[in-house]
């Protein structure tokens, strides 16, 4: 084989009967759990390392068969999944257990480069800043800062030694087999910790065009998966990309298909095949990829919302994701390869629920990690205003959800995610206020039958037990805190240490200057201080503990 071909395995979808052999679940993995860590940013990564923190304590992992995570979500579980120095064990790496009477303000200082958290505690914009003066260019920027923030310390980014990432140890002897190219080639391989398996990793973004006509105004877009196994779009579809207009000239729309199967994640990136497999599957030889395609990638195009707005901020072009895409074909001729932009998975799915539920997952625990606090006052039989809770969690039900003037309906049609009844909303939601009302965890189990969703594949019928996990205030929680300063700061609300908390912001939480400091943009964009990683991470976890996810699992 030549230096510049691969060969990697593709998987088609078999029709557009809304079925799929996935490939982890033909190489064994089962379909009864499933949990998914939200996006929202450095928020979301700290609740997520709280959330993972009780799951391991309740020896619960070992029956939880996928994680599936969006953008800050992705951060902390990518690095979980994978992290292979950087930390001695995952006590380190998430912290420990601490009971609220025993949380002080002193301690909440301590954070150390060995955890997860940490990350949360650097300012973005500035790795942004010291990757673009180190001379990385504009294309690989945003991925330089995440790796640096997020992944680098933890042997998960090298910028001098890119890894390419799979599942183990067998399937990277198979890719090196048909792939001599390789043979020397690091991988990154999924951790087989002692004591509990490690669920399968889904990481997802959007597919949002081709570059060559963006920006497209509406945007139309696609869940992609980056997997160990595979990355890809299955179900194939037909896209209209409506060009956003030019000198007041309207354009006429962009198709291109788009979907239609998994390729190997080494591969992604790489040029179309020549000709394609048998119908069912196998292995085609693909010109290699430009760039090595490694978890700093997947990561960050799933995260890459902070993209749009450093450019728009550092007034740069080209941070956003751009990867050579082409649809699997299983009969000739096959659709060529082009660039393709891509976005955050928050963009049009920010739970990652829906590709859980395509795979057919039984029981699923959502973590809503959301800056949004429940509204206990809000009527979910009357119309839904973006600051009564989350807005991503209305769309599930085919609930729209308006602006705060009532004016206009958000981007997200909710037909695009409907994948509950509507009949099922209000009493999810009224559930969930009840339980804040009364100082509880926002923690409901909730029963629903699928309703069938073409855009994302999805078939009626299937019955789905699914958890919701809610962030918000927990006053059962607080009154159990004896440290007199935590509380006072507390108290003050969005005056003292803890501003918002525990929803705190997922951009510039922390602008508030100190005496005598001035403001300069980009401001801190996603910085948090240790005090409010840890403290929210502490809440994250005696919520898990305390509140049925365990039996729910179990």
């Amino acid at each position: 084989m030549a230096d510049n071909t691969f060969t990697t395995e593709v998987w088609y979808s078999q029709s557009q009967a809304m079925t799929y052999p996935w490939p982890e679940q033909q190489a064994g993995v089962k379909a009864n759990v499933g949990v998914c860590f939200s996006g929202g940013g450095t928020r979301a990564l700290s609740a997520t390392m709280g959330q993972l923190r009780a799951l391991l304590s309740l020896n619960l992992l070992s029956s939880i068969d996928y994680i599936s995570c969006v953008s800050g979500g992705s951060w902390a579980s990518t690095a979980f999944v994978y992290y292979n120095e950087g930390a001695t064990s995952d006590a380190e790496f998430l912290g420990a257990i601490t009971e609220p009477k025993d949380i002080t303000l002193d301690a909440l200082k301590v954070i150390s480069t060995s955890s997860l958290g940490w990350g949360a505690t650097q300012n973005l914009g500035d790795a942004l800043d010291a990757a673009h003066r180190a001379g990385v260019s504009d294309k690989l920027l945003w991925a330089a800062a995440v790796g640096q923030l997020f992944f680098a310390r933890f042997g998960l980014y090298d910028p001098n030694n890119p890894s390419y990432f799979s599942l183990d140890d067998a399937t990277v002897a198979k890719i090196r087999a048909a792939n001599p190219s390789l043979a020397a080639a690091p991988f990154h391989t999924v951790r087989t910790p002692a004591g509990y398996t490690m669920p399968y990793l889904l990481i997802n973004a959007t597919i949002d065009g081709p570059t060559a006509h963006a920006p497209y105004n509406p945007d139309q877009l696609l869940e992609v998966t980056y997997s160990p196994l595979y990355s890809g779009i299955p179900f194939q579809q037909t896209m209209s990309y409506p060009v956003a207009k030019t000198a007041g000239l309207k354009p006429p729309p962009v198709t291109a298909v788009v979907g239609g199967g998994f390729i190997q994640s080494f591969a992604w990136g790489c040029d179309a095949p020549e000709t394609p497999a048998a119908a069912s599957g196998g292995s085609v030889t693909v010109g290699a990829p430009a760039s090595v395609f490694s978890l700093v990638d997947a990561s960050g195009a799933s995260s890459s919302a902070y993209a749009a707005i450093l450019e728009k901020i550092k007034f740069l072009d080209g941070l956003l994701p751009e990867q050579n895409y082409w649809p699997p074909m299983a009969t000739a001729p096959q659709t060529p390869a082009q660039l393709f932009d891509f976005g955050d998975g928050g963009n049009l799915e920010n739970y990652g629920i829906i590709p859980l539920l395509m795979r057919g997952v039984k029981k699923v625990v959502v973590f809503i990690n959301t800056e949004t606090p429940m509204n206990v006052n809000y009527d979910p039989t009357q119309k839904t205003d973006e600051n009564d809770l989350d807005e991503e969690l209305p769309a599930l039900f085919g609930i729209p959800v308006y602006s705060h003037d009532f004016s206009s309906t958000k981007k997200l049609a909710p037909d695009y995610n409907q994948v509950f009844p509507t009949a099922d909303y209000a009493a999810v939601i009224q559930a969930l206020q009840a339980l804040k009302k009364q100082g509880q965890p926002m923690v409901f189990h909730k029963t629903h039958v699928l309703q069938k969703n073409t855009y994302w594949g999805l078939a009626a019928g299937g019955i789905v037990d699914v958890m919701y996990v809610y962030l918000d205030e927990v006053q059962t929680w607080r009154a159990q805190l004896t440290d007199h300063a935590l509380r006072t700061e507390l108290d003050l609300r969005d005056l003292g240490m803890f501003p918002h908390f525990p929803n705190y912001h997922t951009i510039d939480e922390n602008i508030i200057p100190t005496p005598g400091e001035k403001i300069i943009p980009p401001w801190n964009l996603t910085e948090f201080t240790p005090q409010q990683v840890n403290l929210l991470a502490d809440l994250t976890c005696w919520v898990v503990r305390n509140s049925g996810v365990g039996e729910f699992i179990g």
